[in-house]
């Protein structure tokens, strides 16, 4: 609220849309009072959560990810059933990020399909646009992700995926 007073002892008390609440009058001439409040601070809003569909392998009996290296950091996913979930924040810089995809395989090596997607706009799908690498390999994949230049740094989701044959 705020407080007005006028020389003839005259105090009106406002609301924020200037609307007078209160007026009365202190009974003494050539009195002026001051008086300020603070808006309360409004809670941050919660990010809603993005939820991405469903994805995982059918049969890992002969190939899988065995792991992926970003900028050196290794992300072991081994024979798991095809899925493999990092829920911990990895951060890439604009420009160019090292990315090493290394299969893993039961008998003998294939050739593997990969693909790399990065969510860049955070709207919980995989468009072509952010498709960063799509190679195919029998062999360890050493090559780089090239991020865009963005305004402020993100929190997004990369997802990986191997396939046996081409695409």
């Amino acid at each position: 609220g705020l407080l007005v007073s006028g020389r003839f002892g005259d105090i009106w008390h406002l609301d924020t849309a200037l609307t007078v609440k209160a007026h009365f009058n202190s009974g003494f001439g050539n009195t002026f009072v001051s008086f300020a409040e603070t808006k309360p601070e409004a809670e941050p809003e919660t990010p809603t959560p993005i939820i991405y569909c469903d994805t995982g392998g059918t049969n890992t009996r002969y190939e899988w990810i065995e792991n992926i290296a970003i900028d050196g950091n290794i992300f072991t996913s081994e024979h798991d059933n095809g899925y493999y979930l990092h829920d911990e924040p990895t951060t890439l810089s604009r420009g160019a990020n090292a990315i090493t995809l290394e299969p893993g395989f039961g008998w003998g090596s294939y050739n593997e399909h990969w693909r790399v997607w990065l969510d860049i706009n955070a709207d919980g799908e995989f468009s072509d646009a952010e498709l960063f690498i799509d190679s195919n390999s029998s062999n360890v994949i050493n090559t780089s992700i090239m991020l865009p230049p963005v305004t402020a740094p993100i929190t997004t989701r990369m997802r990986v995926s191997m396939k046996y044959g081409g695409a």
